[in-house]
């Protein structure tokens, strides 16, 4: 009954923003956005020798993208995300959490794409990213971010047919936000949260439990 009813509060919440959801609504809302993020791009081409100027092109070329193919989309991520691993490996922990971002942008595309490989690929590295970030530090954003991670994984692994992976990844993302929201008091998740479940459940029905 208890989770019934914070379960309730969570499809409540995510009727109001439902509608809103298009194209690119999981896109933005796991990805932090190029345009926004484009001062921490600067940081992270200037720390591996290149220059920042790079990041306004880049950001102009993703914008193109996002009204263009899937394979346009994967393109920009993987010329930049070599960039953040290289960063990552050499010890600079202070871009991790930027590439589990674009880890989870990169998987969005790949489920558009009809790619469930390439999205499950991606989302691993992004929830063991978030997961050793939310043991290492004590951030508000990071187990909000994991539980996300969670459900991008159920959606991909729905896409795959892997009905069972992903009821079990979406329990794993429901709790950890019940988690949240009813021990922690985090009710400004509920907005945050939902549109991610449902548009995710309406992306695994067709190809997952629905079938």
């Amino acid at each position: 009954m208890k989770r019934n009813r914070v379960t309730g509060k969570l499809q409540a919440a995510s009727a109001k923003s439902s509608q809103a959801a298009g194209k690119t609504s999981e896109m933005n809302a796991i990805d932090p956005g190029w345009a926004s993020a484009r001062k921490r791009l600067e940081q992270a081409l200037m720390a591996s020798g290149r220059d920042p100027a790079e990041a306004t092109k880049i950001v102009a070329r993703m914008k193109a993208a996002r009204e263009g193919t899937t394979a346009d989309e994967l393109a920009v991520y993987e010329e930049i995300m070599p960039v953040y691993d290289g960063l990552v490996r050499d010890g600079r922990e202070e871009f991790e959490s930027d590439l589990g971002s674009l880890c989870a942008g990169k998987a969005w595309v790949h489920i558009r794409a009809g790619d469930a490989a390439g999205a499950i690929a991606e989302f691993d590295r992004e929830v063991a990213i978030r997961e050793r970030l939310v043991k290492r530090q004590n951030d508000r954003d990071l187990p909000p971010a994991l539980a996300e991670a969670y459900a991008g994984k159920a959606a991909a692994l729905g896409l795959s047919g892997d009905k069972q992976g992903a009821v079990a990844f979406y329990d794993l993302a429901i709790s950890s936000f019940e988690s949240l929201i009813q021990q922690e008091g985090r009710r400004e998740l509920l907005d945050r949260a939902c549109p991610r479940r449902w548009r995710s459940l309406s992306l695994l029905a067709p190809r997952g439990l629905g079938a």
